[in-house]
């Protein structure tokens, strides 16, 4: 009970403690006009009454009061819990939101990295593809030259071979005919003491 109330209860104890001190008085009946007549009431006993109704009458507005703020405190705090169930559940779904979001722009994220990666690995298996092409061509050119270098020095060895046969043919032919002169000249002394064969080589 608040504390407003305690004036009105103080008063309804004085009053009431008035009336059992004066009981004989507030008791003697009296003349009292109704306005549409008149009647012999105990006027103090009818004062007592009327202030003990209007102290029930102002208690009950008191307890009502009381009563319906409850009523509207429990209403408010329900609404208020529905109220923060909502929120709850708005944020719960803001975030199962935001996660499906996340999800999805990690799956994008995923689907790009792996199609970079595809054309990554596209790209180095053509260059690799390129550059055993490249050492292929290379290495078929590098044996092109070895063949034509080989062809040029078997060449140059034959004709040096039938060059150097040349040379011992022309030689041994020159060794002959030297050895006829000096033949010649042995069987002919005369000849033999004017003539000096010349030797080329």
């Amino acid at each position: 009970m608040r504390i407003r109330t305690l004036p009105v209860l103080l008063l309804l104890v004085l009053v009431g403690l008035f009336t059992l001190f004066n009981w004989g008085a507030v008791t003697s009946p009296v003349p009292v006009s109704l306005f549409f007549g008149t009647a012999t009431l105990p006027l103090g006993l009818v004062l007592v009454g009327v202030i003990a109704l209007l102290g029930a009458m102002y208690l009950a507005t008191v307890i009502y009061l009381q009563g319906t703020a409850l009523l509207d405190g429990r209403r408010l705090t329900k609404e208020l819990q529905s109220q923060r169930d909502l929120a709850d559940k708005a944020e719960a779904s803001r975030f199962t939101e935001l996660r499906d979001h996340l999800s999805a722009e990690l799956f994008k994220v995923n689907d790009a990295a792996g199609r970079h990666r595809a054309e990554l690995l596209a790209r180095i298996d053509r260059l690799e593809a390129q550059q055993r092409r490249l050492m292929e061509e290379q290495v078929n050119g590098l044996e092109a030259h070895l063949g034509h270098l080989d062809e040029r020095l078997r060449s140059t060895s034959a004709r040096r071979a039938d060059t150097d046969v040349l040379d011992d043919g022309a030689r041994l032919r020159r060794g002959g005919v030297d050895r006829g002169v000096d033949d010649g000249l042995a069987g002919d002394p005369g000849l033999g003491a004017d003539f000096t064969p010349r030797r080329t080589r």
